[in-house]
């Protein structure tokens, strides 16, 4: 007896079940594989441009740059991430502000993704 979620399920006796079970967790964890995959024929359908603004997304304070370049790995059209450590970029200075604003209006972001500076 194995208890699954709150309710009992006999375990398998037969040599036929046992092995229709095997099969399906196999085909379970198959299916789980393709759809973690962000290539291949299950491949989400993604356009590569926004509906709306030039580009998918804008990350400021970018750091390691996972948001962007999952987003990339989609087929995503991006903006170039802004961050200190992968630009001349310092939020410090009073021209930050300023180049925040020019790529903004070039870029024209669907979505600005805004990161925590010191984050991991």
């Amino acid at each position: 007896m194995v208890s699954e979620g709150g309710f009992v399920v006999r375990s398998t006796t037969n040599k036929k079940s046992k092995k229709l079970e095997t099969m399906n967790k196999l085909l379970d964890s198959d299916d789980l594989m393709k759809s973690r995959t962000p290539h291949g024929k299950t491949k989400p359908k993604v356009a590569h441009r926004p509906p709306v603004g030039k580009v998918w997304i804008k990350q400021i304070f970018a750091g390691k740059l996972g948001r962007t370049l999952g987003a990339v790995l989609f087929g995503m059209m991006v903006g170039c991430p802004i961050d200190s450590s992968s630009s001349a970029w310092d939020a410090t200075e009073p021209t930050a502000l300023a180049r925040v604003h020019k790529d903004m209006a070039a870029e024209d972001p669907y979505l600005t993704l805004i990161t925590h500076p010191c984050g991991p």
